[in-house]
């Protein structure tokens, strides 16, 4: 059964995050989103409840977002992050505009292309 509130749409992109102190920066990659968060592919994870600040680049533009580690997976072995999906879950304070339009756009491609499935 499926426990979010909100569809996840697939986006790529590339993100820097810092703990909320900004002490240390860590690299991942956005492999989804959705109105309320997204999910970050890091061997870099974070702990559960920790604040983080997020700069990422949609569609030519940069974003800036801020919110809540909710969920980790963590993966040993740092060659199998990408295939075991390691990451951290972020919970998203306030979802830019811009990330909105991107959500939109890609659920109404969805509904189109059922449309055309027989």
């Amino acid at each position: 059964m499926e426990r979010r509130k909100h569809k996840r749409v697939v986006l790529f992109a590339t993100a820097y995050f810092t703990d909320s102190n900004n002490q240390k920066k860590y690299y991942g990659i956005v492999t989804d989103v959705s109105y309320s968060g997204l999910f970050i592919q890091t061997a870099n994870t974070l702990n559960l409840g920790e604040r983080v600040n997020l700069d990422l680049r949609i569609n030519g533009n940069d974003v800036k977002l801020n919110g809540i580690v909710k969920r980790k997976k963590v993966v040993d072995n740092p060659q199998l992050i990408r295939y075991a999906k390691g990451g951290i879950g972020i919970q998203v304070d306030y979802m830019h505009p811009l990330v909105l339009d991107y959500i939109n756009n890609r659920l109404l491609e969805e509904i189109k292309e059922n449309l055309k499935t027989p």
